[in-house]
């Protein structure tokens, strides 16, 4: 099974992780990716600054760890359509994904989008360093194959 490591900016995070979120939207996926494959969740170090607490009232920053993973179940290929014609994006995705029509049409231009399926969502009891799941010394800007061990 494929792994991939991807960065979300914190804000995603927080909604991926109360499973609010279902439906990631990145500009690619990963070519002739059939199977569920496991994504690891890399909290950018952006604005705002999530902590959580955890036992015995440890408190962890989780930006700029590994804080988790999810099983991508698939991709839906969505266009935006021009801001005139904006009644007509399809309303699933802007729920599913927690993203208005501006963010999407901002991000995507005249681009398709690709929705990255979220399903089991595991949150870490003590979020990673990147190195301790992958080996790399950076994240990626958006995301990249794990090489297998």
């Amino acid at each position: 099974m494929k792994e991939i490591l991807m960065s979300i900016q914190p804000q995603w995070v927080d909604l991926i992780m109360s499973k609010k979120k279902v439906l990631e939207i990145r500009k690619t996926f990963p070519s002739r990716q059939t199977e569920p494959f496991k994504v690891y969740i890399y909290c950018t170090k952006a604005e705002p600054i999530l902590k959580r607490k955890r036992e015995f009232g440890k408190e962890y920053i989780l930006n700029g760890r590994v804080v988790g993973e999810f099983t991508c179940a698939g991709c839906v290929t969505f266009d935006v359509p021009y801001p005139a014609y904006q009644s007509e994006m399809n309303g699933e995705i802007i729920e599913k994904s927690c993203v208005s029509y501006m963010e999407l049409h901002n991000y995507l231009g005249r681009r398709q989008g690709k929705g990255w399926v979220i399903e089991d969502v595991v949150e870490y009891d003590e979020p990673k360093m990147i190195e301790e799941v992958c080996g790399w010394s950076a994240a990626p800007m958006s995301w990249g194959f794990i090489r297998e061990k």
